[in-house]
């Protein structure tokens, strides 16, 4: 820990990254394949398209739509917290 000029502790800070535990939680239900979920989320009333899907499915999105995640929640039958993990940014440098 260091200190600034005001006398506040300054925290080495850590860098996260948010994912969705989407392909984890299929797993645990055994939901073997996506087009299955994707299938499941149209069925919900979710405006999702198949690149979007697979986006989200594999964390290549850098945001996530309200409606997908609230979608998401439902089909896997699992709160906001158990969808989305956080891993810490390893700095490769």
């Amino acid at each position: 820990m260091v200190e600034n000029t005001e006398n506040t502790p300054i925290y080495p800070k850590r860098k996260l990254r948010a994912y969705l535990r989407v392909r984890e939680l299929m797993a645990i239900r055994r939901i073997h394949k996506t087009s299955t979920l994707l299938k499941m989320l149209i069925s919900a009333g979710v405006d999702i398209s198949e690149s979007q899907f697979s986006r989200v499915v594999n964390n290549k999105t850098d945001s996530w739509k309200r409606e997908h995640l609230d979608g998401l929640c439902q089909v896997l039958n699992c709160s906001i917290g158990e969808l989305i993990g956080e891993e810490e940014v390893v700095n490769t440098h």
